[in-house]
């Protein structure tokens, strides 16, 4: 049993765990039986006042300032077992002090490891075998039944010493298991808040690091899977070595399911390979858990048995991570969706805006130019051959402009209606003038049935420093409309002269 102790405590015990609630109860328990017990020991102590006052003072200031700091050093084991030594040497019935001192093995047993307590234990026995020389130092006279007193006194110790170990380790247990709930809880409000899947990561392995703290010896590895293999990702606990390659079969998954796995527990069973990188034998449980195609296992380790509540909050940090995946991907799709157009799949006005933000932002000293693309003559085929032939038409113009363009370094838009938008990333005016040649021209040879004929105007606009980038695709619409006026398949490059109203005859 882990004793986390060394934090201050309230005097009335409302630190929130069971195991303080429980050193306050047994502790008061104590003083109380010191309290009751008193009238016995002052008579039993007629002639020796002195050393009996002494050796309770000195168990009642090591219990308080030890209660109040939440810590049992050496120092208050040494001191007490002394002050032992000293009331029960100065009564004429030492077993008058049982009354009390049984309690206090009990509150004492909740502080430090189970070798702490051990020691104290022992050090409690060599007082009481120590009564005995020391009795007869303070002239008191032979007990007949010395022998007797040390053995009944001495399993006394011991009983007792393991009843409040129990205790301990049971408000140990039940603390830990709520702390762990409580943390599990946390990072899952934390985590539903999150829509990026780095971030999502980050807290959930964060909340495994917590959970291997709170349990000693516990290790844990995850494991992702790429392609038809294993993948180390990270380890949490203490390794002796690195953990070296591994294959679904080392971890109990037959390598024939690989992603048709079902999600689950796979265990308990032993991993030789962790083992040895962890230095000694261990019980190996195996948690799979996927998210739209991607599969990770986290492998839990322990040289004991691994407990039940253990894998409850790895396995609920393992669901709570999947469902933030889930939600962050969810959302990258609603994202994605407001940013594209719902026909041609190419990004929407608020896309393109955003894109030519974005772009402007990275540019440098790099040429930006923006085409803005109106079809001649669309509403007369919506017209005459309905909106079906309308739209296929314009993912007709939509796979033009995408051919005509740089994947993944140009932008191509379409801004509602007829109008396209195409941003040009590092282009110069006389090649941006050129793409939209290739426009121009690709749009007059589309085909439309009837004998009908569509074609593109085009403004041209570039990005400098006098123009801002609000005003870009503005421009580029003025330099389109220009060019409508001259006629029908042109090409306008924008300049601040057309903007100018023509002066009155």
């Amino acid at each position: 049993m882990q004793d986390p102790e060394g934090t201050r405590v309230s005097w009335t015990g409302r630190s929130g765990t069971t195991l303080e609630r429980s050193r306050w109860i047994f502790g008061v328990l104590t003083l109380a039986s010191t309290v009751f017990t008193m009238p016995h020991m002052l008579a039993a102590a007629a002639d020796d006042w002195d050393t009996l006052s002494v050796s309770l003072v000195i168990l009642l200031v090591s219990w308080t300032v030890s209660y109040r700091l939440a810590r049992v050093g050496i120092f208050n084991d040494v001191a007490e077992a002394l002050a032992l030594i000293g009331v029960m040497s100065s009564l004429d019935e030492p077993a008058v002090a049982f009354g009390f001192v049984f309690p206090m093995i009990w509150f004492r047993s909740l502080y430090g490891s189970n070798l702490q307590v051990a020691v104290r234990i022992v050090l409690y026995e060599i007082s009481l075998i120590l009564e005995v020389p020391a009795s007869h130092l303070l002239g008191q006279p032979d007990d007949p039944h010395a022998w007797a007193f040390l053995l009944g006194g001495m399993t006394g110790y011991v009983a007792s010493g393991l009843a409040g170990r129990w205790v301990g380790a049971e408000s140990i247990g039940r603390d830990l298991s709520v702390g762990r709930e409580r943390m599990v809880a946390e990072k899952g409000t934390a985590l539903l808040g999150l829509t990026d899947p780095a971030a999502i990561r980050e807290i959930a392995w964060s909340a495994h690091a917590e959970i291997v703290r709170s349990s000693k010896d516990l290790r844990i590895v995850k494991l992702d899977m790429r392609g038809e293999g294993l993948v180390l990702d990270r380890t949490l606990g203490t390794f002796a070595a690195e953990v070296g390659p591994m294959t679904l079969a080392d971890i109990g998954v037959d390598p024939s399911e690989g992603l048709d796995h079902e999600d689950g527990v796979i265990g308990p069973l032993a991993i030789p390979l962790l083992d040895r990188a962890v230095g000694r034998a261990c019980t190996w449980m195996v948690l799979r858990f996927s998210n739209y195609g991607f599969v990770a296992y986290i492998v839990l380790g322990h040289p004991q048995r691994l407990e039940p509540e253990l894998l409850s909050a790895v396995r609920s940090v393992c669901n709570q991570t999947a469902l933030a995946m889930q939600n962050s991907r969810v959302h990258s799709q609603l994202s994605e969706q407001a940013l594209t157009d719902g026909l041609t799949g190419l990004a929407n006005r608020a896309g393109f805006t955003e894109a030519v933000h974005q772009m402007s932002a990275r540019r440098e000293d790099q040429s930006l130019a923006v085409l803005f693309v109106d079809l001649d003559d669309f509403k007369e085929v919506n017209d005459t051959l309905g909106h079906k032939a309308g739209d296929e038409l314009l993912l007709q113009v939509a796979n033009l402009l995408r051919s005509v363009t740089r994947a993944q370094v140009d932008v191509v838009a379409r801004l509602g209606g007829d109008e396209f938008a195409v941003l040009l990333h590092n282009t110069p005016l006389e090649i941006a003038e050129q793409v939209a040649e290739r426009i121009v021209l690709g749009v007059s040879v589309l085909e439309v049935t009837n004998g009908l004929e569509v074609g593109a105007s085009i403004g041209v606009a570039m990005a400098s420093a006098k123009v801002r980038i609000e005003d870009l695709l503005v421009h580029a619409d003025v330099a389109m409309y220009a060019a409508k006026a001259h006629g029908k398949g042109r090409i306008q490059a924008y300049h601040p002269g057309l903007l100018k109203r023509p002066e009155p005859d």
